[in-house]
């Protein structure tokens, strides 16, 4: 009789506790559900889904690089003025090729003795092709031609004074001196000078 009754509280506390089991496992699946918790492969991507926002703000706009003023270009190099003034006083400011060129407005005179005419053309080619880049050469370029044109026509007169025997004279210095004045105006225009030939019709302005 005792058997029995212990095999029964046996089985009815056994029923019991299975029924406890399984409220609180309800309980606990209904809990999950709640908190967004679920089990197997689905609970774990609900949960580690993030947020996202319905309404993304767009990113902001590039700030527009400022506007600059447009400056016109300067050009560095201002060639110098030359005046009547400016003769035997050093030009400041100019290039190594400005007085290269002046130089040779006076040495291209030298290419009478290889050419006809040559002391004229050289010089006169010189200036015309240099003349509107540089003042320094102009001025040394009409000096050149002024000082050619004056040799021109005293080798000339010479040349006829010889029949009176004054000519024989008056030609040898006619020819030193036009060699001597043009070296030293070429030494002078390298310099940075517009040497002015002591002896010479201006014909050229």
């Amino acid at each position: 009789m005792s058997g029995g009754l212990e095999d029964g509280k046996v089985a009815w506390v056994g029923v019991g506790c299975q029924g406890v089991r399984e409220e609180e496992s309800a309980v606990a699946v209904e809990t999950d559900l709640v908190e967004g918790r679920g089990s197997g492969q689905g609970g774990e991507n609900m949960a580690d889904e993030p947020e996202t926002n319905p309404f993304p703000v767009p990113p902001p706009m590039p700030e527009a690089p400022p506007v600059m003023p447009y400056v016109p270009p300067v050009d560095p190099y201002v060639p110098p003025a030359v005046s009547a003034m400016d003769f035997e006083e050093p030009v400041g400011g100019l290039r190594a090729e400005e007085r290269t060129m002046g130089m040779l407005c006076h040495l291209l005179a030298f290419s009478g003795y290889l050419i006809p005419f040559g002391h004229l053309i050289g010089p006169l080619v010189m200036w015309l092709v240099k003349k509107d880049e540089s003042a320094f050469v102009d001025a040394n370029g009409k000096e050149s031609l002024n000082f050619q044109i004056t040799l021109t026509i005293a080798g000339v007169v010479s040349g006829i004074l010889c029949l009176v025997l004054i000519g024989f004279l008056l030609l040898p210095v006619v020819i030193v001196g036009g060699i001597v004045l043009t070296i030293i105006a070429s030494i002078k225009a390298n310099e940075g000078t517009v040497y002015r030939y002591p002896v010479c019709l201006r014909l050229i302005h």
